[in-house]
């Protein structure tokens, strides 16, 4: 994922200056799979941006795989 701007420049050849993307994993044989999230430029590695992604991340993942498995 990326912000408007930077879908813009993408479409127009540049690169972006940050994303966050997430993939899927097919676990078991395909009756699991595993969610994963990378993030890369802007405020990624600053020391308090970090520390606040993190947490925000986590519990967005955790409210995924909460109503991933209660269906």
């Amino acid at each position: 994922m990326v912000s408007p701007t930077e879908y813009e420049r993408v479409r127009a050849g540049g690169l972006a200056s940050g994303y966050w993307g997430f993939r899927l994993d097919p676990l078991d044989g395909g009756t699991r799979t595993r969610l994963l999230t990378r993030a890369s430029g802007g405020a990624v590695g600053t020391p308090v941006f970090d520390l606040l992604h993190f947490v925000m991340e986590q519990g967005m993942l955790r409210g995924i795989r909460q109503r991933a498995e209660a269906s």
